[in-house]
């Protein structure tokens, strides 16, 4: 139990600060924000505070797939409850930018590479042997700080609690593009990343 209360918590935390930067488009407190959950809750859940990082560790046998699913439903409950005090706050309802003046196909590649690289990463610092420690944290940090300066959300449970509160508040569904964006890449980006890791380094041997 306190593996999914530490994914809520951490989830929540994290929403709240994409939520406030998008004010200002400044990245650096998301990656702060990440670099101090990671510290809090890396050695009880394994500080995931995203479904797509959960996935690749189902995918590397790091946890079963039940496991799996109650991380991801800790970490969707996390971000609506982060939204939904968001939105009290602001009066405002936070919802992923539909870049309007790209194809959904290149929105959806750019989420794709950015996830693939941040997962690749999560997964290069948690199992190769000489990055284990006190730098997990902070390099997480800085990786989630340089995709977020680019642009796009990489987490999946941020997007679908936006989506729902837009739907619970407004009576308004956001549409099928920031669905497959944020939603679909991502998921897309963790089976790529997973699976490069291991034909890179011969089936997650440890360094």
């Amino acid at each position: 139990m306190r593996r999914y209360i530490v994914e809520s918590l951490g989830t929540f935390f994290l929403a709240f600060a994409v939520c406030f930067t998008s004010f200002t488009g400044n990245p650096i407190p998301v990656g702060l924000m990440f670099m101090a959950m990671i510290y809090i809750g890396l050695h009880i859940s394994g500080a995931h505070y995203n479904p797509v990082f959960s996935l690749a560790a189902f995918l590397q046998d790091r946890m079963d797939m039940a496991t799996m699913c109650w991380y991801m439903a800790s970490q969707c409950f996390g971000a609506f409850l982060s939204i939904g005090l968001f939105s009290i706050i602001t009066d405002i309802v936070f919802s992923p930018e539909i870049p309007m003046d790209a194809p959904l196909t290149l929105s959806m590649g750019m989420e794709f590479l950015l996830s693939f690289v941040l997962i690749l990463t999560m997964l290069t610092v948690t199992l190769v042997e000489r990055y284990k420690g006190h730098v997990q944290g902070l390099i997480m940090g800085l990786t989630l700080t340089a995709v977020v300066s680019i642009g796009g959300i990489f987490n999946p449970a941020i997007a679908l609690a936006a989506v729902f509160m837009n739907i619970l508040k407004d009576g308004m569904f956001v549409g099928l593009y920031p669905v497959m964006i944020y939603i679909v890449s991502p998921f897309l980006a963790s089976l790529a990343a997973t699976y490069t890791y291991n034909f890179l380094n011969e089936n997650h041997r440890m360094y």
